[in-house]
């Protein structure tokens, strides 16, 4: 007969260590190696199973015999099992023949298993490369990983002009929004979603039956400041009768004081008993392009394009900008973000090497948008920049040092 003794529950278990991991690793192996014996021993693991569990929780009071060692514990519990499987008393024996680690002597390996414990932990990238035998979605995922990383963090590669990053910070948001009763549609939208003081908005709205016909009708507006602040009400009006109703509002410095943030438009349709809303921003980007760029090859291999800044209060910007082919091919956009003070700097713009290695496109490069923002709440982005700059005539091979 086997006896395993067990704490009261009343002591505090102790975290687990290299000891601890032995034995469960101990236990795990021999618990496989029932599984994978006769019938006449697989009948038998749920009782298997039990003394495992009962002999992994020994081996953490093992580990925290030392800590309380100047207080005596209560005395153990004794437990009558039935008679073991050879193959558990082994695993008993082995977890309490394991040295302690606070008695300043160092554990055996005695089940000839490699504690994962003693080695690095692998990254789940890392682990997939080990596989021998990868499946379709394996070598997706190294594919994806490949591709994010092939670039520095602030360069991305893109092959369409749909996927710009930098010209889908300015897409406009057409809002559509059904009637309660289902018969018709108003869309509303604006022809920009950053402006400038003293810029014109222009705003638009349409209203549609389950056809898709435009509907003869009348749209009120109310613009609101920060979401609390009812500035006026707009009036849209069709005057050229095709079924687009349109406000123009003026964002006008001299007659009113609007301050730089988040605007919003709500359009009513009393008639139908429809409304939505659009917003916009107002900034103060308090910095400018000033139309000057160079360009050069670092000794890394990365094309820099330096742009010049004018910069009209301290603050901190965020720069994005988009690189294309001289035939209009997407290559790659870069960003970054930068404290500036009040004067003019040159901003130095890279693309790494192996952006422009993988386009398989000759200079001339077009530096076709740029966008420059206050790094504020909302944040206070300048209307997109298109420079129309095209760099020296290089060749592939000079981004070859990548």
């Amino acid at each position: 007969m086997a006896t395993v003794a067990i704490w009261p529950a009343e002591l505090t278990p102790v975290q687990p260590t290299k000891d601890h991991d032995a034995a469960i690793e101990t236990s795990l192996r021999l618990f496989q190696r029932s599984e994978n014996s006769s019938m006449q021993i697989k009948h038998k693991l749920p009782l298997l199973a039990v003394v495992s569990s009962l002999a992994i929780f020994a081996a953490y009071q093992l580990q925290g015999a030392a800590q309380t060692a100047k207080a005596a514990p209560p005395a153990p519990l004794a437990v009558t099992t039935k008679t073991l499987l050879p193959t558990e008393d082994q695993a008993i024996t082995e977890i309490n023949s394991a040295p302690s680690p606070s008695a300043g002597i160092a554990p055996e390996n005695q089940s000839g298993i490699t504690s994962t414990t003693d080695t690095v932990a692998l990254s789940p990238i890392d682990r997939i490369k080990e596989i021998q035998n990868k499946t379709e979605l394996h070598q997706m995922i190294l594919q994806d990983h490949d591709s994010f990383t092939r670039y520095p963090a602030h360069n991305s590669r893109f092959t369409e002009i749909r996927q710009d990053p930098t010209e889908q910070r300015y897409e406009l948001d057409e809002r559509s929004t059904q009637s309660p009763d289902k018969d018709s549609t108003l869309t509303i939208w604006s022809d920009k979603k950053y402006y400038l003081q003293d810029d014109m908005v222009k705003l638009s709205a349409i209203l549609q039956n389950a056809n898709g016909e435009r509907l003869a009708t009348k749209f009120l507006g109310q613009l609101i400041y920060d979401e609390r602040v009812n500035l006026e009400v707009l009036d849209f009006a069709d005057d050229d009768g095709d079924g687009i109703y349109e406000h123009n509002l003026l964002l006008d410095s001299q007659r009113r004081q609007l301050q730089p943030g988040l605007y919003k438009v709500l359009i009513i349709n009393n008639t139908n008993d429809i409304s939505d809303a659009l917003t916009f921003t107002l900034s103060q980007p308090d910095i400018q392009l000033t139309g000057n760029y160079t360009d050069s090859i670092s000794t890394d291999g990365k094309l820099i394009i330096n742009t010049q800044v004018e910069v009209l209060a301290k603050n901190r910007f965020y720069v994005q900008a988009s690189l294309y082919s001289s035939t209009n091919d997407p290559i790659g956009a870069t960003q970054q973000a930068l404290e500036l003070a009040p004067g003019m700097h040159w901003i130095p713009l890279d693309f790494d090497g192996a952006l422009i290695t993988d386009s398989e496109a000759p200079g001339p490069y077009l530096l076709k948008s740029i966008s420059l923002a206050k790094v504020v709440l909302p944040m206070q982005r300048a209307p997109i920049v298109y420079p129309e700059f095209f760099t020296k005539g290089y060749s592939i091979s000079d981004f070859n040092k990548h």
